[in-house]
C-alpha cells in the first residue's frame, strides 16, 4: 500500500524551499507514495511548478496566517480581518484556535501517514498541530540568525515531530545549540537536486531582451534581495573592478525588498552600463549555463542551492565564506571562497588569470551529483 505524504508550504515564491521541495518530489518513487502539498497561501512565481502534483485547496484564514497573503487582498474588509488574524499571534491560546480551524477547514475527512512541514515557521507550527501522522520538520536556515531575528523564546512545537532535518552539518549544528535534546531526532540531509530538470531547463532561452553574452565576460549573481543575500554590495564591487580597467556586466536576477537599495548603488556607483537587473525568473537555469561565473556574495545560507546549480551546469563559482559553504564547494576546485572583502581581488582574478579560470572550467566537466543515498534517507524517514 502506499504511503500518503502531505508537503505543508507557506507559499510559492522564489526561493530555495519551493524549489527544493519540487525537486524532492520530482524524485520520490510514486509507486511507493500519493503526494499531496498544502500551500498555506497560493501566490507565488512557482505555482506553475507543482501543476501536476494535487494540491488542496487552502482557506481564507491559513492565508493569513501565512504571513504575506493578506496584503494581497482586494477587498478592504478582508484586509482587516486578515490583520486581526495574524495578530492572535500574539495570545497563543487563540492562534492555536486559528491554526486548527484552519487545518479542520482544509484536512476535514483526510489521513496523511507522514506530514512534511517543508520550513521553519508558520508551517512547521501548522503542521505540528495536524493529527495522528508521522510528522517531519525541515530546517532550511541558520537557526542561530533565524532566532535572533524572529523569536524570543524554543518554539516548542518542534518537540512534536518525531523526524527533524537539517539541510546542512552547519544548519544541523546552529539548530541542536538551541535544541541539544532532540539530537536523537535530528537528520542531515542535503537537498535533492532534480539534475535532469536542471540540464533540461537551461537549454530553454528565456529572451530577456535585458540579458545579452558579449565579448565581455558576462557574472551573474541569484536569489531573493533580503539582508543575508548582500546584493547592494555587487555595484560597489562592479566599480572597483571598472576602476581597474576590467570590462564585464553582472546580470542580477531576482527580486524583493532591497531591490530600491540596489538601484540607488547603481547610480550612486554609476554602473548601470555593467550591473543590469533582470527581475525574478522561475527558470534562472539558463542564465546560470550562459553565465562566465556565478556570483555569491551571501553571509549565510543553509544549502546553497544555486551554488550547487551552477556546479551541475558546468559554471564556476567565486562564492562568500559562510560556514556552510566548505560542504559544498572545494576552494580551487570548481571555483572560489574568499571574504566578502576581497571579492574585488578574487573577481580580477577570475577574469584574467585564464589559466585559472580554465582549469576550474575543465575541473567541472567531472563535477557529478548524486541522490542515491540522500533519498534513501529520506524514504527511510518517511
Amino acid at each position: 500500500m502506499r504511503k500518503q505524504l502531505l508537503f505543508v508550504l507557506p507559499n510559492f515564491k522564489i526561493g530555495g524551499t519551493a524549489v527544493s521541495t519540487r525537486n524532492l518530489i520530482s524524485l520520490l518513487d510514486k509507486s511507493n507514495y500519493d503526494i499531496h502539498v498544502w500551500a498555506l497561501d497560493h501566490h507565488g512565481l512557482l505555482m506553475h511548478q507543482y501543476n501536476d502534483v494535487p494540491l488542496l485547496r487552502t482557506s481564507f484564514v491559513a492565508q493569513a496566517l501565512a504571513l504575506r497573503g493578506w496584503k494581497e487582498e482586494d477587498n478592504i474588509f478582508r484586509r482587516f480581518a486578515a490583520a486581526a488574524i495574524r495578530l492572535s499571534r500574539r495570545h497563543p491560546a487563540i492562534f492555536n484556535m486559528a491554526l486548527n480551524y484552519a487545518i479542520r477547514k482544509t484536512l476535514t475527512h483526510r489521513h496523511f501517514h507522514t506530514v512534511i512541514a517543508c520550513q521553519e515557521g508558520i508551517a512547521t507550527r501548522l503542521a505540528a498541530l495536524i493529527p495522528s501522522c508521522n510528522h517531519v520538520a525541515w530546517v532550511r536556515c541558520d537557526y542561530q540568525l533565524y532566532f535572533q531575528r524572529y523569536l524570543s523564546s524554543k518554539e516548542l512545537f518542534y518537540y512534536h515531530y518525531q523526524h527533524i532535518v537539517c539541510v546542512s552539518h552547519q544548519t544541523t549544528n546552529t539548530f541542536l545549540a538551541h535544541y541539544p535534546d532532540l539530537l536523537p531526532r535530528v537528520a542531515t540531509v542535503h537537498n535533492p537536486q532534480n539534475v535532469d530538470h536542471i540540464l533540461s531547463n537551461a537549454t530553454i532561452d528565456d529572451h530577456d531582451p535585458k540579458f545579452s553574452r558579449s565579448i565581455y565576460p558576462t557574472l551573474l549573481s541569484v536569489g531573493r534581495f533580503g539582508p543575508e543575500k548582500r546584493f547592494p554590495l555587487i555595484p560597489s564591487i562592479a566599480s572597483q573592478l571598472k576602476t581597474r580597467g576590467l570590462n564585464f556586466l553582472w546580470f542580477i536576477v531576482g527580486d524583493g525588498d532591497e531591490k530600491s537599495a540596489i538601484q540607488k548603488n547603481i547610480s550612486l556607483h554609476n554602473v548601470a552600463d555593467c550591473v543590469i537587473l533582470l527581475g525574478a525568473k522561475s527558470n534562472p537555469h539558463f542564465y546560470i549555463k550562459q553565465a562566465d561565473l556565478l556570483v555569491s556574495l551571501s553571509s549565510s545560507e543553509a544549502c546553497p542551492r544555486v551554488i550547487i546549480e551552477a556546479l551541475i551546469l558546468g559554471t564556476p563559482v567565486l562564492s562568500s565564506n559562510f560556514p556552510s559553504i566548505y560542504e559544498y564547494l572545494d576552494d580551487g576546485l570548481y571555483g572560489r571562497i574568499a571574504p566578502i572583502e576581497n571579492f574585488p581581488d578574487a573577481i580580477a582574478q577570475l577574469l584574467t588569470d585564464k589559466p585559472l579560470y580554465n582549469r576550474l572550467k575543465s575541473n567541472l566537466k567531472n563535477y557529478s551529483f548524486d541522490n542515491t543515498s540522500l533519498i534513501k534517507q529520506l524514504e527511510a524517514i518517511f
